[in-house]
């Protein structure tokens, strides 16, 4: 960030996949439960009750400040103008053999990028239920929002479902709250966290479904007809006063592509659907022909910390000792005194917070593989 002619240099390179592609494979195993040690600290399930949330020092194979980096360079990348419309329409993934749940096959880095952020932010929210994780997913999802087209079909589905799952939870929280919905200041809170993320996915929609852009988003148009009894009664409670507009206006989208499939009997296929929609594209732009379009005119951008070596360094030599020299060099991790740092600075940070103490925090190593070197 402090070197733009090193930023300038890595946003025009034609393979930006071989940049990101290691990352996302990271994240996509960070954000699995089985890669988590199954022992959590007893102290913590006797504090939280259930036990279900987890820390990211709890991993087997990485040191929770990979997370933090590998979420700061996705930041980084997403804050240039460039790299957001390359990724969604210039940059192709041939194959994804890592990730486990679809078959991905010459997918855009775009819509790999959205599955991987959107995982990470389910994961977030149900088990970690870190605040810098989860606001940097955020941001750099609305970093990427005006750019986003031509989806992966899976990506649209999963971008419907999670919008979906994360308004109904908010929405039943608010219920709880005595139907106060959170101030949009406070992240340090369970509800805290699904207001940012639901305003994040719904504001995220509505980009896709502007005037602009709504021609080159049709998979995300028929992933909402498919869903739209969830949406509808997550909209019926009304109780999401301040996203009130916002979900009228998607809800009116998907009534009027509803209507179109309905109105063909031959649009019995997902594919015959979509066909179906483009040719009656003029009728998707008038439900949205009010919709003024939204420019770019925001960049979320990373914010360094006053002492960032206290931090970096540390890490770096993480890397160092723990996976480039580890074949070849034997270490006494023990008596490396700038690993403690790392420990320090998240014993200050859970003394002064009011989450729960998830127990005494270990550094572990990270593993061998290149693809999980950053």
């Amino acid at each position: 960030q402090s070197s733009p002619n090193f930023s300038k240099a890595i946003a025009v390179r034609s393979d930006l996949d071989t940049l990101i592609v290691p990352l996302l494979r990271t994240l996509y195993f960070s954000s699995s439960l089985k890669h988590y040690s199954a022992n959590v600290n007893a102290a913590a399930k006797a504090e939280n009750g259930s036990g279900n949330a987890l820390s990211p020092w709890n991993c087997p194979f990485r040191s929770p400040s990979q997370l933090y980096v590998i979420l700061i360079l996705l930041l980084l990348f997403s804050q240039d103008a460039s790299f957001a419309p390359d990724a969604f329409r210039r940059v192709f993934v041939p194959s994804v053999p890592w990730y486990k749940e679809r078959h991905l096959k010459n997918v855009t880095l775009g819509s790999l990028l959205m599955l991987n952020l959107l995982r990470s932010i389910t994961f977030n929210l149900n088990r970690l239920q870190d605040a810098f994780l989860l606001s940097n997913c955020c941001a750099v999802l609305m970093n990427l929002s005006p750019s986003v087209s031509h989806l992966h079909d899976y990506a649209a589905l999963r971008l419907a479902s999670v919008t979906i799952s994360s308004l109904k939870k908010y929405s039943i929280m608010v219920e709880q709250n005595g139907g106060k919905e959170d101030d949009g200041e406070d992240m340090t809170s369970v509800l805290g966290m699904y207001g940012e993320v639901s305003r994040t996915l719904v504001g995220l929609l509505r980009h896709c479904l502007s005037p602009k852009n709504i021609e080159k988003n049709l998979q995300l148009v028929y992933a909402l007809v498919y869903h739209q009894s969830d949406f509808k009664a997550v909209i019926a409670k009304d109780n999401l006063k301040q996203q009130k507009a916002e979900l009228k206006r998607i809800q009116l989208v998907m009534v009027t592509a509803e209507k179109i499939i309905s109105s063909h009997a031959s649009a019995r296929t997902a594919a015959k659907a979509l066909g179906v929609l483009e040719e009656n594209m003029d009728k998707l732009t008038e439900a949205v022909k009010g919709e003024k379009n939204l420019e770019a005119d925001f960049t979320f951008s990373y914010e360094e910390e006053a002492d960032p070596e206290i931090f970096f360094v540390p890490y770096i030599w993480d890397v160092i000792v723990c996976c480039v020299t580890s074949s070849s060099l034997e270490w006494d991790v023990g008596r490396i005194g700038v690993f403690p740092l790392l420990d320090e600075e998240e014993e200050e940070e859970n003394l002064g917070d009011s989450q729960e103490d998830f127990g005494h925090t270990e550094m572990t190593s990270f593993t061998s593989d290149a693809n999980d070197i950053v």
